[in-house]
């Protein structure tokens, strides 16, 4: 009998690889919220660190309402 996993590979698929990109992008989120909470890094020390942009880290701080 064939299976479905012999012809469906889930590392190919556009909605599994959305979820993988989704948990990736929360993962930095929560980590730059994180370091921004501590107080003790620049925000071009936080991108950074974390791997993101400098205008990721500032969209988060605004969400956030850091000064």
């Amino acid at each position: 009998m064939v299976r479905v996993s012999d012809f469906f590979k889930e590392e190919r698929d556009p909605l599994f690889i959305r979820g993988l990109e989704k948990k990736a992008l929360e993962k930095d989120r929560s980590f730059t919220k994180a370091l921004l909470a501590e107080n003790k890094f620049s925000v071009e020390d936080i991108a950074r660190l974390v791997d993101v942009s400098v205008e990721f880290v500032e969209e988060v701080k605004n969400e956030m309402k850091i000064a």
